[in-house]
């Protein structure tokens, strides 16, 4: 364990690896000051009274030297002879011991338990919150600490060993746990990535706020869907009658989104047979979106006609109308997908809604796609173009390279291929199924 060692005995270890190097003209780094400091993960004022003391003892010499690719000379450290010679002592000693010599060299390579009996009550807790992250975070977000524990690059962020973020959470106690993924939660809600704000809500156990971020941040979940968001959402309860629909239908469409049709399916049916209507109506088009994505257009249109008696005759449930519009179309029944569409666009309460309006104007597009007619498809995708938000625009720029490689204008479909983010390997004209 690093701690059977003292940190003097641990420096002469360390220089012993850089004896090679004694004469060059150039040091490497790792021989300063700082570079021991870091190695060792000990503070530089700890590193300067531990080599003062070595040198005391005529078994480190200073020099100064150029350091390997920096702009000016500093002070570097090598062993003397008695410095070598108790170096081989050391580790002969360690080895008869049947203590690991690379966490001793560099503590960055130790082992969780090792590195956590190591520390005192004034780090573990920040080698604990640090562990907790997946992803690389700011250091600032973290307190100081006397010795130089977390790996810090340049631009200040920390990306922990995996052998950490496997091991030390498992030596925390529970409360601590659910405190450090509170502080986790907390800093990726400031930095808006709301899949590592699911995952650490999760394990603070804070349900109500993992129930209303999902609920209103689906869109985005569904974004950024993968399996790690698919396994976090299906641990959401929901059992809440304000939030338990919309959280089933997002992971209904994230697991849609990465191919786990049968994960889609049983969200869509257990909303399809629950009491409330409005339920069993966002459960069909659920069920429509899983059918049409895995080309089953005529199954999904017995879904939406067999859910249309749970929408009251007063209201325009846009969502469902494009539904049935894209599964008619897939049907082969174009006329009356457009027909369905015009009438849509014939109605006050709908024209009056210019988010309602592109969307219809999309959904006619790609009937006319479908139908072999991509100059009227263009034509209908410009206004709709023209109606998008910023940020909405992706899925109509998609269907817009599609019918323009049907024209044959290559360039045209490039600028919308570009614009919709799709990623080629060399420009061959043939496009993705969309």
């Amino acid at each position: 364990m690093p701690s059977a060692v003292t940190i003097g005995e641990r420096i002469i270890l360390h220089l012993a690896q850089y004896s090679k190097f004694q004469q060059n003209f150039e040091a490497p780094a790792e021989v300063s000051q700082d570079g021991i400091a870091e190695a060792l993960r000990i503070s530089r004022a700890h590193a300067a009274i531990e080599l003062k003391k070595l040198k005391e003892v005529a078994e480190v010499e200073e020099r100064i030297a150029h350091i390997r690719k920096g702009p000016t000379k500093r002070k570097v450290y090598f062993l003397t002879e008695a410095g070598e010679k108790r170096a081989k002592n050391l580790k002969d000693y360690v080895e008869k011991q049947g203590i690991e010599l690379a966490p001793l060299l560099d503590l960055k390579r130790c082992k969780g338990p090792e590195l956590w009996d190591s520390l005192d009550e004034e780090q573990r807790p920040v080698l604990g919150m640090a562990s907790v992250f997946r992803k690389p975070f700011r250091r600032s977000i973290l307190p100081e600490t006397t010795i130089s524990l977390l790996p810090e690059d340049k631009t200040g962020m920390v990306d922990m060993p995996q052998d950490l973020k496997e091991s030390v959470p498992a030596l925390v106690f529970e409360d601590d746990l659910r405190q450090y993924h509170s502080h986790a939660a907390d800093y990726w809600l400031k930095e808006g990535d709301y899949k590592e704000r699911l995952y650490h809500l999760l394990k603070a156990k804070r349900t109500k706020e993992v129930e209303m971020m999902v609920a209103s941040k689906g869109p985005v979940l569904i974004e950024l869907a993968d399996k790690d968001v698919l396994a976090d959402l299906l641990l959401v309860p929901t059992a809440s009658e304000k939030y338990g629909p919309r959280i089933i239908n997002t992971t209904g469409l994230v697991a849609q989104a990465i191919g786990d049709t049968k994960t889609a399916l049983a969200m869509a049916d257990s909303l399809i047979s629950s009491e409330p209507t409005e339920d069993k109506v966002i459960g069909a088009k659920l069920k429509a979106i899983v059918l049409l994505g895995t080309n089953r257009p005529k199954e999904a249109l017995d879904v939406l006609n067999e859910a249309r008696s749970c929408v009251p005759s007063d209201v325009t449930d846009l969502e469902m109308e494009c539904l049935s519009a894209e599964s008619l179309s897939r049907t082969g029944q174009h006329k009356a997908a457009r027909d369905g569409l015009n009438a849509l666009l014939g109605k006050e309460q709908v024209r009056k809604d210019p988010d309602a309006v592109e969307r219809l104007y999309h959904q006619m597009g790609k009937v006319f796609l479908a139908e072999g007619n991509p100059a009227d498809a263009v034509k209908y995708l410009s206004k709709a173009l023209g109606l998008a938000r910023p940020g909405d625009k992706k899925r109509i720029h998609e269907t817009m390279y599609l019918a323009y490689d049907k024209l044959g204008q290559k360039e045209k479909a490039k600028e919308h291929a570009t614009l919709a983010g799709i990623k080629r390997s060399g420009w061959t004209g043939a496009g993705p199924d969309l």
